[in-house]
């Protein structure tokens, strides 16, 4: 009997965002490897299916975070009328259960873990996990203040009512053990691994004197502080000033929009030697054209899942300079083909930038181990090995 995959996504083809390429690259490796044969994706929004025979899309409707919340703090009404504007979904996967063998039902991000209880109760026989991305979770516990901090309490406490459980980067495992600090809460989970991949890319870095920087990320007044934007020009600002012949040599290139965009572009203007580019918005294949152009990528997030941008320059084997102690780490091993510094350490930054870039055999080595890396640990063989491991596991779910 065909096997398929029946998920639930936030965002998909053809749309560019990080999620979407992550989804997609995804249902791709598995297909491509057949540890699946089909993939029935519901996307939270208007989206065509791509070109593959395979792939089957259906649009999911839209709803406000207040509406779900109050769908699963109250009781009948909100539950009737949110399984009455689901219900040509649930009438879909029954089909499907009826023609196929559905390997699981897969939540991509804590973000759709508010189908928790729908699927369980109108599903209880097929296998639900939900795959963390992203930088949810991490909001939810540092950011006291943020609007929908109690929505979001409420997504996580879906996540965790289900038995199976995944994530991009194994970060997320001890990041749940903190945040709960509740052992007994794990007794009866299961975790799987399954990181985001992509195709490997060919680098289009052509010979010059030039070092291409590039950092990406939102300006907005989350995004800036998140993805440590200020820490990079503090960097660059200590290489002009202890290794100007280098820093002559830099060009860092930004790209990046929010409320926070111009008290960036004026701090860059203490720059004196480096030189320095920015984009407020580009499309995604313009981004990885100035991407497989770089030299070095620098990804110095206070938190962060497993970056796709990460994961794409990995794909073309550029090296990183990036923060340990979150997702980043499943992207690398320090002093291989990254180096990992602490959060807000630009000084520490500083000397890894110019380790790496100051002698042209440490920029290759790295470069090809980036490309090792990718092989062994994210590409589509990789990522559908892994796949393979939750399937079978899974598989007794139904027995």
């Amino acid at each position: 009997m065909k096997r398929v995959l029946v998920t639930f996504v936030p965002d998909y083809y053809p749309s560019n965002t990080g999620f979407a390429q992550a989804f997609f690259h995804m249902h791709s490796s598995i297909l491509e490897h057949k540890t699946c044969d089909h993939v029935y994706v519901f996307a939270q929004g208007n989206y065509q299916s791509p070109s593959e025979d395979n792939i089957t899309v259906e649009s999911l409707p839209r709803f406000r975070g207040k509406e779900l919340l109050r769908f699963g703090l109250t009781r009948s009404i909100e539950q009737k009328y949110i399984s009455f504007k689901l219900k040509n979904i649930i009438m879909s996967i029954k089909k499907i259960s009826e023609d196929y063998s559905i390997q699981m039902i897969l939540l991509e991000s804590m973000f759709m873990a508010w189908l928790v209880p729908i699927l369980k109760k109108y599903f209880p026989n097929i296998p639900i996990v939900c795959r963390i991305h992203g930088t949810g979770p991490e909001y939810t516990a540092y950011y006291k203040k943020l609007e929908g901090i109690k929505f979001r309490e409420y997504l996580l406490s879906c996540v965790f009512s289900l038995k199976y459980i995944a994530a991009t980067t194994k970060f997320y495992f001890d990041f749940f053990q903190d945040y709960y600090k509740n052992y007994d809460l794990f007794m009866d989970k299961e975790f799987f691994l399954l990181p985001n991949t992509t195709l490997s890319l060919e680098s289009l870095k052509e010979k010059s004197d030039s070092i291409h920087l590039l950092q990406l990320g939102r300006l907005d007044m989350r995004g800036y502080h998140q993805k440590g934007f200020s820490d990079t020009v503090k960097a660059l600002l200590y290489i002009e000033k202890t290794n100007p012949q280098l820093a002559s040599k830099i060009v860092y290139t930004t790209i990046g929009a929010g409320d926070r965009e111009k008290e960036f572009l004026n701090r860059v203007k203490a720059f004196s030697l480096v030189k320095h580019i920015h984009f407020s918005k580009l499309n995604n294949d313009k981004v990885k054209e100035i991407e497989l152009q770089s030299d070095l990528i620098l990804v110095p997030s206070r938190c962060e899942g497993m970056s796709m941008f990460a994961t794409e320059a990995i794909a073309a084997g550029i090296p990183l300079v990036c923060t340990r102690g979150n997702g980043l780490e499943s992207v690398g091993i320090d002093g291989y083909n990254a180096y990992y510094v602490s959060g807000y350490d630009y000084i520490r930054m500083a000397e890894s930038i110019v380790k790496i870039i100051s002698d042209k055999n440490e920029l290759k080595r790295m470069s090809l181990n980036s490309l090792k890396f990718f092989e062994e640990n994210c590409s589509y063989q990789a990522v559908s090995n892994k796949y393979f491991v939750i399937d079978k596991f899974l598989s007794e779910h139904t027995c």
